[in-house]
């Protein structure tokens, strides 16, 4: 029981990267893709906190970690995860679940496995046995790994599974016996107790203090450096991660005009603002790859109204001075 996923590129996709790359930067990428990153960012609102405050806090909700301030981007801190590992699956004996690939993606960043991902079970599970937690990716053209929510896994449907791709990432500790797992439609499932990749789960930590976001993500807002009293355009916005930052980075002082296609992303973005205090932030509904081509037809739509306001009073002007000659 190995976790080994692999890449299948699209074959004109494969040659052309290992053209441009080589195989063997190729093979080392598509290695490093089938795996979560060992080591999560989070930024800090150093607008309520400090780098430092937050490292402590974090030391004492994950004992087992050491974050850490990053050496350049002093509003970031980095929680380091250790992987790969191998679960000792012998303790589980034949006892198995498994999950859908979403549910399976969340084990991998630190998570539980919760009712809605889990998709089969082998029989005769009890409350609080530990299993064996696999995962069924399925092919690449198709969303449906396969196995329906509720399916047992007995030894043939087992074996079946094998035509499609399937991931042991860790042993659990499941909530309720079998039935009981699959009458829940919400709720935690399947406790683990040994991952594949051990990334302590920071999702929702510290809320208002910090935020998940992606290194490169800060390095581009970190690079403009816009000063006190900018004016800065988010042409891309949602979920705000840059947005806030450059805001962050100005102090509160400025505008920050951050757009997005749809209201609910808008929406996002100023949920967020706002639970970092942030008041400088103006965020619209547009797309800003049409926005140029929508503000020209507008300008036409208003010069036409005003070439037709135009002619309709000169009209009107003349039919006055006819009534007045007759």
């Amino acid at each position: 029981m190995r976790f080994a996923p692999s890449i299948a590129w699209d074959p004109t996709v494969g040659r052309y990267l290992e053209n441009a790359f080589g195989p063997q930067k190729v093979h080392r990428f598509s290695e490093s893709l089938c795996k979560p990153s060992l080591c999560t960012c989070l930024r800090v609102n150093t607008r309520r906190t400090s780098a430092q405050v937050v490292v402590q806090q974090l030391k004492q909700l994950f004992p087992h970690t050491q974050p850490y301030t990053h050496p350049i981007l002093t509003s970031a801190v980095i929680v380091p995860g250790a992987g790969p590992l191998q679960p000792d699956y012998q303790l589980c004996g034949d006892r198995e679940v498994l999950v859908n690939r979403y549910a399976g993606e969340a084990v991998l960043k630190g998570a539980n496995v919760f009712a809605p991902g889990l998709l089969a079970a082998t029989p005769g599970i009890a409350p609080d046995d530990l299993v064996a937690v696999s995962v069924a990716v399925g092919q690449p053209s198709q969303r449906w790994c396969g196995v329906n929510r509720g399916m047992t896994l007995t030894a043939d449907r087992r074996k079946q599974l094998n035509n499609h791709e399937q991931h042991y990432i860790g042993i659990g500790r499941v909530t309720a016996g079998r039935r009981g797992l699959f009458r829940a439609q919400e709720g935690l499932a399947v406790e683990m107790v040994q991952r594949v990749f051990e990334i302590p789960p920071c999702n929702g930590v510290l809320r208002v203090h910090v935020m998940l976001q992606a290194l490169p993500s800060m390095v581009a807002a970190q690079v403009l450096n816009p000063h006190p009293g900018s004016r800065v355009l988010d042409m891309c916005a949602a979920p705000g991660g840059k947005t806030t930052m450059l805001a962050q980075i100005m102090g509160d002082s400025g505008t920050v005009i951050a757009l997005d296609r749809t209201q609910a992303k808008v929406q996002e973005i100023l949920s967020l603002s706002s639970d970092w205090g942030l008041t400088c932030v103006q965020a619209y509904v547009a797309d800003a790859t049409q926005l140029y081509q929508q503000q020209g037809e507008q300008r036409q739509q208003w010069e036409g109204r005003h070439v037709q306001i135009g002619k309709a009073v000169a009209a009107n002007h003349h039919h006055h001075q006819q009534q007045q000659q007759g």
